[in-house]
C-alpha cells in the first residue's frame, strides 16, 4: 500500500506542471500547491464529456487530493527538494526555512533509513524532547519543549 502512496504522490508532481523558480517553498507552502494542483486536476477532470477514461481520470484526480492532505516532510524531501533544479543550494535554503519540528523528523527518517528501515520501537519520534530556543528575557521558557507528530 505505501509503494501505491508514494507513486500517486509522484504522481501529484507528474501530472500537474510545476513552476521552478529560484526560491524554494518552504514545506507548509509545497503542501499548498500541491493541494491547490489536486484540485484544480479534479476541476479539469469534470469538465468533458462522460467516459470511462473520465471517469478514471476524476477518480485518481480526487485520490490525489486525499493524498496531498497527507503529504509529509519526507514527501517534500523526496519529490519536491531532490527535484529541485537549484542542487545543493536548494536543499541549503530549504534548511533555513524548516522548523525544528520538521528538521526532527527528516533526520529520525533519515537514521532509520540508514539502519535498513529496521523500526527502534525503544524511543518514538513523538517523545522526542528537544531543547527550546533561548528567548533573550529569559521569562516563562521552560528548558525543553516536546516534540509532537
Amino acid at each position: 500500500m505505501k509503494i501505491l502512496q508514494i507513486t500517486l504522490v509522484l504522481g501529484i508532481s507528474f501530472l500537474a506542471p510545476l513552476v521552478w523558480c529560484s526560491e524554494v517553498l518552504n514545506f507548509k507552502d509545497w503542501q499548498a500547491s500541491q493541494f491547490k494542483q489536486a484540485q484544480m486536476s479534479v476541476r479539469k477532470a469534470k469538465i468533458g464529456p462522460k467516459s470511462k477514461a473520465q471517469g478514471d481520470e476524476l477518480y485518481r484526480a480526487l485520490l490525489n487530493v486525499e493524498i496531498s492532505k497527507d503529504l509529509t516532510i519526507q514527501d517534500y524531501f523526496l519529490v519536491y527538494l531532490s527535484r529541485h533544479p537549484g542542487g545543493k543550494a536548494a536543499f541549503a535554503e530549504a534548511t533555513k526555512k524548516m522548523t525544528i519540528e520538521e528538521t526532527a523528523i527528516l533526520l529520525w527518517a533519515y537514521k532509520t533509513s540508514l539502519e535498513g528501515g529496521q523500526k527502534n520501537e525503544d524511543k518514538p519520534l513523538s517523545a522526542v524532547t528537544l531543547p527550546k530556543p533561548e528567548n533573550k528575557q529569559g521569562a516563562g521558557i521552560s528548558d525543553h519543549q516536546t516534540v509532537t507528530r
